[in-house]
């Protein structure tokens, strides 16, 4: 799930919604910590130098 939010944050960022984008990667982040899915977390960390 973590991993397709990731996807959504784009979109809102390609909408000119950067902030809807990062309150999204946020959730995306706590999931995917939450998980120990750190691939996801790496993920999240380049959208979020992108966005």
């Amino acid at each position: 799930m973590a991993a397709n939010m990731v996807g959504l944050a784009y979109i809102a960022a390609a909408q000119d919604r950067r902030a809807d984008a990062l309150a999204t990667l946020d959730e995306a982040h706590a999931i995917a910590q939450a998980h120990g899915a750190h691939a996801t977390v790496r993920q999240i960390e380049q959208a979020r130098t992108e966005i």
